[in-house]
């Protein structure tokens, strides 16, 4: 498919994301040792979602699950649940993202009412009554939901069309010093290692949008010098350049305060290329290669999303719908959602 790419559609293959399951993990390794250049990581938001299952204790879960079954499927306690105008009940799914963390919101935000409808109806089940009666779990459930909130909001942000790979980093050093998750760490520190390459770490050292709180340690810092030494050693210079801001490479004035809040990573990085024509200095094609670094999207999601969207449109009732117009309506349909995203990114070139 590379090969592909390259021969057939004249474009190049910069980087690949993939999910982490073991297939996927075997087929990054092989892509590796054919190209050693490619840029080959996983999904931080697959990384996330495992999380998200890791926090979530299965005791607790069970009663709440079970509670949140009754007034979703039986058919007499969600008729209850509609007249108290409560939240629909939300039940954990292996394949939604944030499904865990929104079976909590909403088996809190309903707790109450559940409560006044388990006394207010003699029919009410006894077994489900237990567990409403138990204030244990309640109380589970509230210091759960502020540990999942976190993660949600963390797994939103990798699914997000404009976070790309440095962004990813600054999630990820976010979520290891949370509070509210201390009591897992372990769990964040073990996945962060396995979804962080050097590329993630250079993408983060050189992104302008984090060079005055850089979070990196100065082993992180290595690894990324390390990698660009071996496959780019003639970026070397401007690297260290740029994170001592030398104007003999870069503009002082693009690190101004104002310029960084205007200008997103890659386009600044554009107006750094064009600015850099004119400095022997840097080399031709530093700016392009960080041009493409940070286009890499922190995860797969938009790929799944157009998944999703072939399901939308080549659906059963339009069954006969040929496949070479099906992909047009699709392309339509993406590009009309991106055209509404206020921080849209174009991570790829018509």
């Amino acid at each position: 498919m590379i090969n592909k790419c390259k021969e057939e559609l004249k474009k190049d293959v910069f980087a690949i994301v993939t999910d982490n399951e073991n297939k996927m993990k075997r087929m990054k390794q092989l892509l590796q040792e054919k190209y050693p250049d490619l840029v080959v990581y996983g999904c931080s938001a697959h990384y996330v979602n495992l999380i998200e299952k890791e926090v979530t204790p299965k005791t607790v879960m069970k009663h709440i699950v079970e509670v949140q079954k009754y007034f979703r499927n039986v058919h007499q306690a969600h008729g209850w649940l509609r007249e108290k105008k409560g939240l629909m009940p939300q039940i954990p799914n292996e394949t939604r993202w944030s499904s865990h963390s929104a079976c909590v919101r909403t088996f809190v935000s309903n707790y109450h009412l559940y409560r006044q409808i388990s006394t207010d109806n003699d029919d009410f089940d006894n077994t489900i009554e237990k567990i409403l009666n138990n204030v244990g779990i309640y109380r589970e459930a509230l210091n759960l939901q502020d540990q999942l909130i976190s993660v949600s909001n963390s797994l939103d942000r990798f699914q997000s069309d404009s976070t790309s790979i440095s962004d990813s980093v600054d999630v990820w050093k976010k979520l290891l010093v949370n509070e509210n998750l201390l009591p897992y760490k372990h769990c964040f520190i073990k996945r962060y290692k396995q979804v962080i390459e050097p590329y993630h770490f250079l993408a983060y050292m050189l992104d302008p949008q984090y060079i005055f709180q850089n979070l990196l340690t100065p082993e992180e810092e290595s690894v990324a010098e390390d990698w660009i030494i071996s496959m780019y050693p003639h970026f070397f210079p401007a690297v260290m350049a740029f994170k001592i801001q030398d104007e003999s490479y870069f503009p002082k004035t693009m690190f101004n305060s104002n310029i960084l809040k205007e200008f997103k990573t890659v386009q600044w990085w554009r107006i750094m290329e064009k600015k850099c024509d004119k400095i022997e200095n840097v080399p031709n094609d530093f700016c392009k290669f960080l041009i493409s670094l940070h286009s890499c999207p922190a995860s797969s999601a938009s790929i799944e999303r157009i998944f999703s969207t072939y399901g939308l449109v080549w659906s059963d009732l339009r069954n006969r719908l040929g496949s070479e117009k099906a992909q047009k309506l699709v392309k339509v349909y993406r590009n009309l959602s991106c055209t509404k995203s206020q921080n849209q990114i174009n991570y790829t070139e018509d």
